[in-house]
């Protein structure tokens, strides 16, 4: 579950607290906090729950109030949830190499995201050997390498999709490879 609103003085008790009638993963250690570049607290986090029941419950609480502030409570994606979560020097030294894609078809998956970058899975558009050999012959020699688990899907506040993710690559020449594929389609987008 994702939090936000959160007073930059919550506590993990507060957290918990609030809610009182879930049962959290791991207790208290199921609780993180989202921390900007100075280390600041962002008034986000994200609490791993038990079981889908737990999940409803945490949704029930939603709009309850934290001292003056409100909490908003979202359905939040493990990926989301590991990519804010990742310390101030990871998102330094692998934003070096991430891109963004938006647009994306609603429902796209991440082998389609891999397939799109890699050029492993190509469309034809009429019926013209030739060209399609040497768009073919193009996508394979891009040569893209996405990290492992590079691929996150941002997701809108209320859990449904965005439309945009993030892609982590292993090099400048990835990125610029990646760059390349600007206005390219995947499926009709």
């Amino acid at each position: 579950m994702r939090l936000r609103g959160l007073p930059y003085s919550a506590k993990v008790t507060d957290i918990v607290n609030l809610l009182h009638d879930c049962s959290i993963k791991g207790g208290e250690l199921g609780v993180k906090f989202c921390f900007n570049e100075e280390g600041k607290l962002t008034g986000e986090a994200y609490v791993e729950l038990c079981s889908m029941e737990d999940v409803e419950r945490a949704l029930g609480h939603s709009r309850e109030h934290m001292g003056r502030r409100y909490i908003e409570i979202f359905r939040g994606l493990k990926s989301q949830m590991n990519w804010d979560l990742r310390s101030k020097e990871e998102k330094v030294e692998g934003g070096a190499h991430v891109v963004r894609l938006r647009g994306l078809p609603y429902g796209c998956t991440m082998e389609q995201v891999t397939n799109f970058l890699t050029g492993i899975f190509c469309h034809v558009y009429g019926s013209c050997l030739y060209h399609f050999y040497l768009f073919v012959h193009y996508c394979f020699t891009l040569g893209i390498n996405i990290a492992p688990g590079g691929i996150t899907f941002k997701s809108n506040p209320d859990g449904t999709e965005s439309g945009m993710a993030f892609v982590e690559l292993c090099s400048n020449s990835d990125v610029e490879s990646a760059l390349a594929r600007h206005r390219d389609k995947i499926q009709h987008r």
